[in-house]
């Protein structure tokens, strides 16, 4: 009964903060009110300090260490994932690089929205609540990651239109879609089973690797480093 509810309470909440910015302006101020403040009422029900859940005591250059070592490793799988759909679409890795990385966010956006605020989230929050509701670590990881994974699913690609302006075939954007969640799921569950089983990855760690992601990657698709 416990795991059902907070499975239940994990998908809601999920599905309440990716519905959110639906509604314009004031939906995202929501969806990033609810990002940040779900966490935090839930760590500070169970007493736990706001640096302890970030820090977790360990050392801070281990810490920091691991957090760009797993944001390389971030950076393979999308080079891979994005190399296997130009191979199937015959396309040029570069153009495909660029439809799939062409969203560059701020510095400060990157970091504290992406990196901090989807992390405390979605590692912190839901795989913290699924793992003490359930005792089973793999069903926090293998659900908070899947929830991860459709957080990320795009509303826009299933309009008709969007093919036609995004200069791709229709075939092409769905399976681009699809690439992208099953990519996110697999970051999810990468950054998750990081922050269970190796003993100085914190939030901290992977708030750096997801955040500092998004800052570099782009720059390297558009040739600047």
């Amino acid at each position: 009964m416990k795991t059902a509810l907070a499975i239940i309470i994990a998908i809601t909440s999920t599905a309440a903060l990716f519905f959110a910015p639906i509604f314009g302006l004031l939906g995202s101020i929501v969806a990033i009110t609810l990002m940040f403040g779900i966490p935090l009422l839930y760590y500070r029900r169970k007493k736990a300090a706001f640096a302890d859940v970030l820090l977790e005591g360990r050392p801070w250059l281990a810490q920091i260490g691991w957090g760009f070592a797993l944001m390389l490793v971030m950076m393979v799988l999308a080079v891979s994932a994005i190399s296997f759909l130009a191979m199937a679409f015959n396309m040029s890795f570069l153009e495909l690089l660029r439809i799939a990385i062409g969203w560059q966010p701020n510095i400060l956006y990157a970091l504290i929205i992406i990196g901090f605020g989807e992390e405390l989230f979605f590692r912190g929050y839901i795989l913290d609540m699924l793992k003490d509701a359930s005792k089973s670590k793999w069903l926090a990881i293998g659900l908070s990651s899947l929830l991860f994974g459709l957080a990320h699913f795009q509303l826009g690609i299933l309009h008709p239109d969007f093919a036609y302006y995004a200069g791709v075939s229709a075939h092409f954007a769905t399976v681009a879609m699809w690439g992208n969640i099953a990519f996110c799921i697999a970051v999810g569950v990468l950054l998750a089973s990081a922050r269970i089983f190796l003993k100085n990855v914190t939030l901290l760690s992977l708030s750096i690797a997801h955040g500092f992601y998004w800052i570099i990657m782009p720059l390297i698709m558009k040739g600047q480093i």
